[in-house]
């Protein structure tokens, strides 16, 4: 895999994690093109609408016969799980290209320098491959959701939510299936599980830290969290490239 130029040379070594120099370079190329990487945010606006117009008549419908919300349920009951595993199954299938795509878009401007729109298209390209990835992190939410005790696991669900995020970094690559970008994103975590855990539990922090400016500022810190965890991808991926034993110079 060659790149074209971007934050860090294409050196092969021994892959760390280094948060504080991503911070820095993620908001150096955020304030470079922030308006585009709003707007970036702004198209998932589309395919949000989608899901949501599919998951909210049934969780009012589950709440109008329970009479309280499935996540306040310590057992969950059989309308809780098919309405938990449809809204997860229409993720996977409407949302999730879209973020393959989007994670093209962030990759290719972290490695060149330049936002390509054509990219967009890239997860609906490989719809089959992104609908599996996207049951992922589907299935979590659902399992949380069902059985919200699992919150003490956290760093486990952290260190997954990471996976399932570095897999679709992967799958924006050209020519990537969905196995090896799976591969190739639990490679990365486990060079350092709790550095790992500890990435992204910043990361996520950046992303929900917008609510505080009256919400809007989500829309901002969700496109910095876009261009961090790129940056971090394509440092790691420069030792640890998609391609198995192709790491470390070998």
């Amino acid at each position: 895999m060659q790149e074209t130029g971007g934050v860090y040379p294409s050196t092969p070594g021994q892959p760390s994690y280094k948060l504080g120099q991503w911070l820095g370079d993620a908001w150096r190329l955020f304030k470079a093109r922030i308006l585009e990487l709003v707007a970036l945010i702004l198209l998932g606006i589309v395919p949000m609408l989608v899901l949501m117009a599919v998951v909210f008549p049934l969780q009012f419908a589950v709440m109008g016969r329970a009479g309280e919300p499935p996540s306040f349920r310590l057992v969950p009951t059989g309308m809780d799980v098919l309405t938990s595993v449809i809204a997860a199954l229409v993720s996977a299938a409407v949302y999730t290209p879209f973020m393959v795509g989007a994670a093209a878009v962030v990759l290719n401007y972290v490695r060149a320098g330049l936002i390509d729109w054509g990219l967009i298209w890239t997860g609906y390209r490989k719809w089959s491959s992104s609908l599996l990835l996207g049951i992922w992190p589907g299935g979590i939410s659902t399992v949380c959701t069902l059985f919200p005790v699992l919150a003490i696991l956290v760093p486990v669900w952290l260190a997954v939510l990471l996976w399932t995020t570095f897999a679709t970094f992967s799958l924006s690559e050209s020519g990537t299936t969905y196995s090896q970008a799976v591969d190739h994103g639990l490679r990365l975590i486990k060079i350092s599980f709790w550095q790992a855990v500890l990435f992204y539990l910043v990361a996520v922090l950046v992303s929900i830290s917008g609510i505080v400016a009256c919400c809007i500022g989500v829309l901002f810190t969700s496109a910095l969290f876009q261009v961090l965890v790129a940056v971090a991808y394509n440092d790691l991926t420069r030792s640890m490239p998609l391609t198995r034993g192709a790491e470390f110079g070998t």
